[in-house]
């Protein structure tokens, strides 16, 4: 039985990867700030409370896991910049306990490179980096700490996602063309990432994901 820790448990991406991957018999490990956000989830999976901040507490969350799936980011209401020091600290318990396969959830607007985003995707990074700097360059840093991590990783960008149940058809790819019409479901996220977990098609690749 493969065991997975999902950060960001509380999360649309979060509680979609939870729910998929009790529907394929994994066992699942949530860490969350408050447990009760996943009480109704009790009793089928292992929930582990604390910060994002909180080393100790992030080791024991991947203690005995087979794979890491980092599904969190700024909500409106919450803290803004702490992506990249959360990442680094799961990195490196993940290096500690020599747990290899990570799998990050960033986004589409999330770094310089990347040829195949489109020209609205990027007159929409080049507006965002004015408006917020101090948020691109946390999951910015995100993404270059998990490629540099030298862990078996691999990044999921999403454009638009929506709400909803995975659609047939949905496409994967490194060089997959992302425009202004580019959506994808939180269903069809979650069962990408699964299939990553299983397959391992895409590692150490960024995977750009469309409906």
């Amino acid at each position: 039985m493969i065991k997975i820790t999902v950060f960001g448990a509380t999360g649309r991406t979060g509680r979609a990867v939870i729910s998929l991957a009790l529907t394929q018999g994994m066992e699942v490990a949530a860490y969350a700030r408050k447990a009760a956000a996943l009480q109704e989830l009790a009793g089928r999976i292992t929930i582990n409370e604390g910060s994002l901040d909180d080393a100790d507490r992030i080791a024991g969350a991947i203690s005995h896991t087979d794979a890491v799936v980092i599904a969190f980011g700024p909500r409106k209401g919450g803290p803004q910049v702490f992506c990249a020091h959360a990442t680094q600290l799961i990195v490196s318990a993940m290096k500690e306990q020599r747990v290899r396969r990570l799998v990050c959830v960033t986004g589409a607007l999330v770094g310089e490179q990347y040829p195949s985003r489109g020209l609205f995707y990027r007159a929409m990074r080049r507006l965002l980096v004015r408006k917020a700097p101090h948020l691109m360059l946390d999951r910015d840093g995100q993404e270059t700490i998990v490629m540099n991590s030298g862990l078996d990783w691999t990044v999921f960008k999403p454009p638009r996602l929506m709400n909803g149940a995975d659609r047939p058809g949905t496409q994967l790819g490194s060089e997959l063309a992302i425009g202004p019409a580019a959506r994808t479901t939180v269903g069809s996220l979650a069962t990408a990432i699964l299939g990553e977990l299983l397959g391992s098609q895409f590692v150490r690749k960024v995977v750009f994901i469309r409906s």
